[in-house]
């Protein structure tokens, strides 16, 4: 009850998941990706109230996403795609408060899918809903506008759907045999290019300057990177005892800072680095005080 990480993917594991999860259990990342796990979802998993992640992509799993999930409010990524999951997805439910990452790809979901949980958060980062023949919606203008490269903790950066199911002018299209048949080319927005002052030492080697502020600067183009362990010890070793991102507001400094250090930074640090936390406090300073320079 106390294992808060079980990752066991990429093992060839069979049979069916456990279901015997309770409100004690401590798990926060449940991944068991690339097996040959059978069966439903367990029922019981959504008693799980610290769950954060749950990847279970290319496995053998059937059945419908059980009710009981609609309340897991603490989750940020859900990976279900590459199995043969069917049904409707829910239509309003806590699940979509907190989630960063949806890959439902490739099973048959039906019915129509529910735009509308996204339409006011900025935290999403991935919709991946191609091969889902009978799924069916309308992404709108707003969701589209996030996928411009010039954003950079807001940017929505993996969006997929079969375009003659879902309208969507803003999807990577695939077709229904699941062949990607149309890359989306995103507009940029106008931003002002700003020329950043370098000084050679007596070697000729360049000085590094002051770093861009996390307020001002947009690259051009955001990689999606691994995350794992960058939120939990940020949570951990930096905030106050209890706070929790999946609780804050879109406009927290807070939460903002986590997304610039995750999606933005150019130095892309990780649990490794021994000046993480001290550059997630900085980019927290800048949020806060919306600062134009940063050194």
């Amino acid at each position: 009850k106390r294992l808060r990480i079980l990752n066991l993917n990429d093992n060839s594991l069979t049979g069916h998941l456990p279901d015997e999860w309770d409100e004690d259990n401590l798990i926060e990342d449940f991944e068991v990706a690339d097996n040959d796990f059978e069966g439903p979802l367990p029922h019981t998993l959504a008693s799980a109230r610290f769950l954060k992640d749950i990847h279970l992509s290319r496995n053998q799993l059937t059945g419908s996403l059980p009710t009981s999930y609609n309340n897991l409010g603490s989750l940020e990524e859900l990976y279900l795609d590459g199995n043969q999951f069917t049904g409707e997805l829910p239509q309003a439910a806590s699940i979509y408060d907190g989630l960063q990452e949806l890959s439902i790809h490739s099973n048959n979901f039906e019915g129509r899918f529910p735009t509308e949980n996204f339409e006011n958060t900025l935290r999403v980062k991935t919709l991946e809903l191609h091969g889902n023949p009978l799924l069916t919606g309308v992404i709108t203008d707003n969701i589209c506008a996030r996928r411009d490269p010039s954003l950079s903790y807001t940017r929505l950066l993996s969006l997929t759907a079969i375009c003659d199911m879902i309208d969507c002018g803003c999807c990577d299209c695939y077709d229904f045999d699941g062949d990607l048949i149309l890359i989306a080319l995103p507009t940029r927005s106008p931003v002002q290019e700003v020329q950043t002052p370098t000084n050679l030492d007596e070697a000729g080697e360049i000085i590094p300057q002051p770093t861009a502020s996390p307020v001002t600067w947009s690259p051009i183009s955001v990689g999606e990177r691994k995350q794992s362990g960058i939120t939990e010890q940020i949570e951990r070793e930096v905030l106050q005892r209890g706070a929790l991102f999946f609780v804050m507001d879109d406009t927290d400094p807070r939460l903002k800072a986590l997304h610039w250090i995750l999606y933005s930074d150019k130095l892309q640090l990780g649990t490794q680095d021994a000046n993480l936390n001290q550059r997630y406090v900085l980019a927290v300073m800048a949020f806060s005080l919306e600062s134009v320079e940063w050194f």
